[in-house]
C-alpha cells in the first residue's frame, strides 16, 4: 500500500509537533539512554495491556533512521533519534501491527491517532491541539483507532 502522507507527518512532526512540545514542555528534547528507553516501552506495553518482551530495542548501530522491523520485532534507534517523541512514533507502528492493521499505510490514518494518542499519554501534549495542528496542514488522522479505544475502554477513560 503506498504510504502518501508519509512526508506530510513527518514534517508536522519535525515542525508543529516540535513546536508544540518546545512550547509546551522543555526548550529541547535530551537523548535517552537505552534503559529509559526500555522503560518507556514497558510502560506503554503494560497500558496497552501488552508484554513488553514483544518488542526489542536494539541500539541502531550502523543506521541513519529509527525503525520499528516487524520481522525482528525490534525498534532500532541510532544514538540522534533516542529522543522520546521518536521512540513513541516508532512504539505507534508496533501498535498498529500487534492490533492488525499493518495493510493499512505506515503512516496513514490508524498510524497517526495512535500517534496523537501516545504523545498526548506519555509526552503531555494537547490532543486537541495537535488534531488542529494536524487539519491545518491536512494531515489525516482516525481520531478514535481501534488501539486508542481499546486502551480508553479498559482504562474507564471514554469522554
Amino acid at each position: 500500500m503506498r504510504d502518501s502522507q508519509k512526508s506530510k507527518l513527518y514534517a508536522w512532526e519535525n515542525r508543529e509537533c516540535d513546536a508544540l512540545r518546545y512550547d509546551h514542555k522543555h526548550e529541547c528534547e535530551p537523548q535517552m539512554e537505552i534503559r529509559e528507553i526500555k522503560k518507556l516501552v514497558t510502560r506503554v506495553a503494560r497500558d496497552y495491556g501488552l508484554s513488553h518482551r514483544k518488542v526489542r530495542v536494539k541500539d541502531g548501530r550502523g543506521r541513519r533512521a529509527a525503525c520499528y522491523c516487524a520481522s525482528e520485532r525490534a525498534i532500532k534507534l541510532p544514538r540522534w533519534a533516542r529522543r522520546e517523541v521518536v521512540v513513541l512514533h516508532e512504539l505507534a507502528h508496533w501498535l498498529i501491527q500487534v492490533f492488525g492493521h499493518y495493510n493499512n499505510a505506515s503512516h496513514g490514518r490508524e498510524f497517526t491517532g495512535v500517534f496523537m494518542e501516545l504523545l498526548r499519554r506519555y509526552h503531555g501534549l494537547d490532543l486537541a491541539v495537535m488534531q488542529q495542528s494536524a487539519n491545518k496542514v491536512r494531515l489525516d488522522f482516525s481520531p478514535n483507532s481501534q488501539c486508542t479505544a481499546r486502551y480508553l475502554k479498559q482504562n474507564c477513560l471514554f469522554r
